[in-house]
């Protein structure tokens, strides 16, 4: 039998409503509820591309930038 995650939300009164697919209804399930931490995803492929674009691209690295950071870390 296939598993399920959904992120979702208990509202104040601490009720928890999902729409589960219906192979599970009438049968006795296991729920374990986990907090987001900071809201968390899975992160996408696009997402992935937009974070962390140009951060691999190989230009030069501008002198004075260079220096900088030299200086920083002595």
């Amino acid at each position: 039998m296939q598993a399920f995650t959904y992120d979702t939300h208990i509202d104040k009164s601490g009720f928890l409503t999902i729409q589960v697919p219906e192979e599970f209804v009438g049968n006795n399930v296991k729920v374990v509820i986990t907090p987001l931490i900071n809201g968390s995803r899975k992160m996408t492929g696009l997402d992935f591309v937009n974070k962390w674009s140009g951060l691999l691209k190989n230009e030069e690295v501008n002198e004075t930038r260079l220096d900088y950071i030299a200086r920083k870390h002595k």
